[in-house]
């Protein structure tokens, strides 16, 4: 749920921030604290002719949209861009304006701290841990759907999901 809200407050700020942006000078970017921008976010809840109404209704209403399609180990195993495919099948079928997709780019991350050993020397983490050596790259693919839509979202993918996930792997051979 975070992660869409995450989506739906990027769609606010850059419908509403003048060139889709924070300004690049540390002035103008103190005139946005949270208050300056939840007040926007108020305001073009409530009226449709504010840009980043949409998603600002969403957002201060509680009408995110929903979760269609997670990534599946097994779908995986037959199309590597599976996420990308649904998504795309789902546009043509919905509207891209009524769907969402969140694949977030977080590479494996090393968690480099000191650690204070008992002999009080100081040594690094990495050296004490295989496991903190070795943490695997998060691996995230959700496709989101407008939530008037998700049954019908649902009961559409549920019938076309291996077509989806065929012609999604025949995508990847011409890659």
């Amino acid at each position: 749920v975070r992660r869409i809200y995450d989506i739906h407050l990027k769609e606010y700020l850059q419908a509403w921030l003048e060139g889709g942006q924070f300004p690049g000078d540390v002035a103008g970017q103190l005139n946005f604290t949270d208050n300056e921008v939840m007040a926007g976010i108020w305001r073009a809840s409530r009226d449709p002719s504010l840009p980043g109404h949409d998603a600002a209704e969403r957002i201060v209403m509680r009408n995110h949209y929903r979760v269609l399609y997670t990534r599946n180990p097994d779908d995986i195993m037959k199309c590597r861009e599976v996420g990308l495919a649904i998504y795309a099948a789902a546009c043509a079928m919905f509207g891209k304006e009524n769907v969402r997709r969140d694949r977030p780019k977080v590479s494996a991350s090393q968690a480099a701290f000191p650690v204070l050993e008992p002999d009080e020397r100081i040594v690094s983490s990495l050296l004490k841990s295989d496991v903190l050596r070795h943490i695997p790259e998060v691996a995230v693919d959700t496709v989101y759907i407008r939530p008037e839509l998700l049954d019908a979202g649902r009961v559409w993918l549920n019938e076309n999901r291996e077509d989806i996930i065929e012609s999604g792997s025949e995508l990847e051979d011409t890659i």
